[in-house]
Order: C-alpha cells, then structure tokens, then sequence
C-alpha cells in the first residue's frame, strides 16, 4: 500500500497567510536555514499536519476566526500555496 503524501500547514503572522506545502519540503528548508544561521528566527509556524485536503479545511476553519476577528478588510488574511 502505498502512503499517502504528508503536507503542513502553515501560518505567517507577517504577512497574514497560510501555506501549504509538501513536509518534506517543509523539514529540508528549515534544515537549510539552521545549517546557514540556527539563531535565525523563521516567520513560518506549522499549524497542522496531513493530507492536502485535510490542511485544506484546517485553513478554512480558522478563516472564519480570522475574518471575525479583522475589522479592516485590508488586514484580511490570504493564501500562498
């Protein structure tokens, strides 16, 4: 049986956006930044791990906090992907 591929959901609270992307991915680029400066602070936080679909409908739950929480359209959240 082959296993399903793993992705992470990601925050950045700088720029007001989620991302998903592949965790492998994920991992090797945060092993690439600690390997070039360890005490650099990084933007991205991992909120959930799972299928696509399933980070998918992670970010659109917490859209919903999100816009109830934003008076200013402006501040609104996006996406990156």
């Amino acid at each position: 049986m082959k296993q399903k591929e793993k992705f992470v959901l990601e925050w950045s609270p700088s720029q007001q956006c989620f991302h998903i992307q592949l965790l492998e991915l994920a991992l090797e680029a945060n092993r690439k930044r600690f390997n070039v400066r360890h005490d650099a602070t990084y933007d991205w936080s991992p909120l959930f791990i799972g299928t696509y679909r399933e980070c998918e409908l992670v970010a659109r739950h917490n859209e919903k906090k999100l816009a109830a929480k934003t008076q200013d359209p402006e501040e609104a959240f996006r996406w990156t992907h």
